[in-house]
Parts: structure tokens; sequence; C-alpha cells
């Protein structure tokens, strides 16, 4: 019973040979000899040798590939998937044509999520696998199964946008801040589908605190400034106090003050709020 470790009935009606109700028929049969767990409905994981089936936790990003094919992985799943999560985060999240309730794996929940407004599938436009495109993702290999992923450069837009589904700013940062490239313009691209002046400071902000290390010219900001708020927001929705970055209109936690350099681009040092 190895077809795969996570599958759907179609996928095992397909190994033997189309016949369904001969695929229905071995998945009830291994059901009740604790050789499968049932995922959810027409999706299930073979279970290891010598482990319970009630105790097996599978892989929760081929658990929510298997049940949602349309799946992009978003927010701090999109930083595991590319290696760059800062730490353990027990919820997988999931954007989807098609929502449904999440899915409880042992200690990891699958959340599945509807796509943002600006990012949702291209109509007509298909991705190498013959689906719908979904703007600025990516593909990955994971054991033997194509995921598709946010880029690094709107995991950073997105996580910006839903601090609370990338565990928090710091997470966000310090997730950032392992990847070695980021692009500008992908990031500009973004940021115009996604029309947000709170967004733009916070990209700008965020690349002004990397020029150096991502071995950008200080040029690149101006397009960034452009866009910046016309009055004071706060980087975290709902933050108190902090520091104001007058280059971005952008209060910034005051914590964060002693890695930004504020005369990067305008040369106004950041004040106390």
């Amino acid at each position: 019973m190895e077809l795969n470790r996570i599958f759907t009935v179609e996928e095992f009606a397909r190994h033997l040979g189309g016949q369904k109700s001969l695929a229905g028929y071995r998945v009830r049969y291994y059901l009740s000899r604790g050789r499968l767990k049932r995922l959810a409905n027409g999706v299930y994981a073979t279970v290891p040798v010598g482990v319970a089936p009630g105790s097996y936790e599978p892989d929760a990003f081929l658990t929510a590939a298997a049940i949602r094919p349309d799946a992009v992985f978003a927010y701090h799943s999109a930083l595991d998937l590319h290696g760059q999560g800062h730490s353990v985060w027990w919820t997988c999240t999931v954007c989807t044509t098609c929502r449904r309730s999440p899915v409880v794996l042992g200690r990891t929940t699958i959340k599945f999520l509807s796509h943002a407004q600006a990012a949702r599938p291209r109509t007509g436009v298909l991705s190498s696998r013959g689906e719908a495109d979904v703007p600025w993702t990516t593909e990955i290999s994971r054991e033997g199964r194509t995921l598709r992923v946010t880029t690094p450069e709107r995991a950073l837009v997105d996580g910006l946008r839903e601090m609370s589904l990338v565990g928090g700013l710091a997470e966000l940062l310090e997730s950032m801040d392992g990847f070695a490239t980021l692009n500008p313009d992908a990031l500009k691209e973004i940021l115009r589908a996604y029309d947000n002046r709170r967004l733009w400071a916070a990209v700008g902000w965020y690349l002004q605190r990397r020029l150096k290390d991502l071995f950008l010219e200080a040029s690149i900001l101006g397009d960034f400034q452009k866009h910046r708020p016309r009055t004071r927001v706060y980087l975290v929705p709902g933050q108190r106090g902090g520091v104001l970055v007058r280059d971005w209109n952008l209060i910034v936690p005051a914590h964060l003050q002693c890695s930004f350099r504020g005369d990067a681009v305008g040369g106004d040092p950041p004040e106390q709020e």
C-alpha cells in the first residue's frame, strides 16, 4: 500500500486502471486494518508500519494540496516552503478558489483562505500544470508533488498586509531577512495591484533597512516613496507608540529604530511618537 503517502480516491483508482469501485473497496479494507488514515472526504494517508493511525500526523502541505489541487501556499506557509520560516508554526495557510472548513492534523491546522482580490487567478491564463494561473507564485517540489507557493516578494507584501497570518512583524522580518535577493520591480507590480499606501511605505521601509545586503541602490526607493501615505500611519495596525520614520510617514515599533537608518533617502532621522 505504497501508492503515495497522501492520495485521493481518484488517484488510487487511476493507479488501479480506472476501477473506482475497486479503489473504494480497497480503501475501506485498508482503513479497517489501520493501514490508512482518512484526512478529509476522499483524501487518505498511508500509515507507516508500527504507527497507530490516531497518532500519525501526515505532512500538512501534501494534505492541503490533495484536498485542494488549486492550493496556493501563502503567508507563513510560503516562508516555510521557501526554507525561511524562523520558528515552528502550527498553522498551514492555503489560498484557494473554493474555501472549506479547517482540517486539523494533530498539532497542525490547515486553514483554507480566499485569494486577495488583487491576486485572484487570471481568467483564461493557465499555469504550467494546466490550471488557472495565480499571479506572483512559483512551484516547489515536495516529496514528488509539485506545490504552488507565493514568491518571496508576494510573501513580504502579504505578510505586511496580514501580520497575524505570519506570526507577527518580528517573525516576518526574521524570515524575510533570510532571502538573499528581492526584486524591486516585482514588488512594485504587486503593490500597484494591492493599491495600499501603508504597504508601499512598509515595503520601502523594509528595503531601506536592507539596501546593502540586497545589493540595491538607494535610488530604487524613490518610486516607493512617491506612494507613501500622506499622513502618518502605523506599520502595525492597532499599534500604539513607536518611532516616526519621516521618509515613509510610518510609525514603527521603537525597538526597531536601532536597525533603521532614517537618512538613507531624505535625511530626516526618526523621532519618538
